[in-house]
């Protein structure tokens, strides 16, 4: 299943509390680290984390909605 998902801000966006702000994320080091929480990883994993969680729900709005429909 491939899903197209909107890139932006997914590697400023804190995965644990959901803050999202430019400066969580050192593109030079490749490092982020949350200004709320403190949760701190490689701004790439964070990046894949958040786009996970899209497709997550994504997928479970689709079934949310199938089992509705029939």
């Amino acid at each position: 299943l491939t899903i197209a998902v909107d890139p932006s801000y997914t590697s400023q966006k804190c995965p644990k509390c959901g803050h999202t702000k430019r400066s969580n994320r050192n593109k030079k080091l490749h490092t982020f680290q949350c200004g709320n929480c403190s949760y701190t990883s490689n701004d790439d994993r964070i990046g894949a984390i958040n786009l996970r969680n899209i497709g997550i729900e994504y997928v479970h709005a689709e079934l949310v909605k199938q089992s509705l429909a029939g």
